[in-house]
């Protein structure tokens, strides 16, 4: 996740073995959320930039849920 300015403030933990790219995403956003707040950093309007890979309407869902902008290019495979 990074401000308006691209500077990085939290990146999801590493995944165990050979997961895809939304392994647990539900759980994982949430962490980097709760990171964020615990240091004080306000997540309305942070930027979650992710490759095409993370192209989900679940995931969407949840930053919209916390007013954060969903960076995150279309997946060409997902219209398939």
């Amino acid at each position: 996740m990074a401000d308006n300015q691209a500077l990085m403030l939290a990146m999801a933990t590493p995944q165990e073995g050979q997961p895809h790219d939304l392994y647990q995403i539900q759980i994982l956003f949430e962490q980097l959320c709760q990171l964020l707040l615990s240091a004080g950093i306000d997540i309305k309007g942070i930027f979650l930039n992710a490759d095409p890979g993370f192209d989900d309407t679940t995931l969407r869902e949840f930053c919209q849920q916390k007013q954060n902008q969903a960076n995150i290019k279309s997946n060409p495979c997902k219209a398939r």
